[in-house]
C-alpha cells in the first residue's frame, strides 16, 4: 500500500454531483478540488467520458479532469480489485467490476473513497468510505 497523503479518491457518482450541483456532495468536491487533495481513477475518467456526445458537456469534463490528478489503473490495482472480485463472489455479493477497480485504487493507496453509493462500496472489506470530510489544517 502507498501513502495516503491527505488525498481523497473519488467516485463517479459524486463529480456527477458536483456537475449538476447536488449538494452536500457538490461542495465537498469543490472543496477537495481547492485542497488539491482530490484523485480520479482512470475507470471514473472512463465513466465520465462515455456516451457523451455535447461538447460543452465534453469541455466541461475535459476542464474537470484537467484538475485532479488521473490515477492509473496498472498491475498493484488490478491485482487488488481482483482479489475484491474473488472475495465478493465466495460471498455472493458481487458489484460491478468498474466499481471493483475503483475500490481496488483506493485500498492500494490507502485512500478513502467520496461516494454516495454505500450499498456497493460498503460490502468492500478494509475500504474506508468518506461521507463527509474533514477540511486539512
Amino acid at each position: 500500500m502507498r501513502e495516503a497523503k491527505g488525498r481523497v479518491l473519488l467516485d463517479t457518482d459524486v463529480v456527477i454531483d458536483f456537475f449538476t450541483g447536488r449538494e452536500p456532495m457538490a461542495s465537498e468536491v469543490a472543496r477537495l478540488l481547492a485542497d488539491r487533495r482530490a484523485c480520479l481513477s482512470a475507470v471514473s475518467g472512463f465513466e465520465l467520458r462515455a456516451g457523451v456526445v455535447g461538447a460543452k458537456r465534453l469541455a466541461a469534463i475535459a476542464t474537470f479532469l484537467a484538475a485532479v490528478e488521473i490515477i492509473p489503473v496498472g498491475a498493484p490495482e488490478a491485482e487488488r480489485a481482483s482479489s475484491l472480485y474473488t472475495a465478493s463472489k465466495i460471498q455472493g455479493r458481487t458489484i460491478g467490476n468498474a466499481d471493483l477497480l475503483i475500490a481496488g485504487t483506493a485500498l492500494e493507496h490507502g485512500w478513502p473513497l467520496l461516494t454516495r453509493n454505500v450499498e456497493h462500496f460498503g460490502r468492500v472489506e478494509g475500504l474506508r468510505l468518506a461521507l463527509s470530510l474533514p477540511s486539512e489544517a
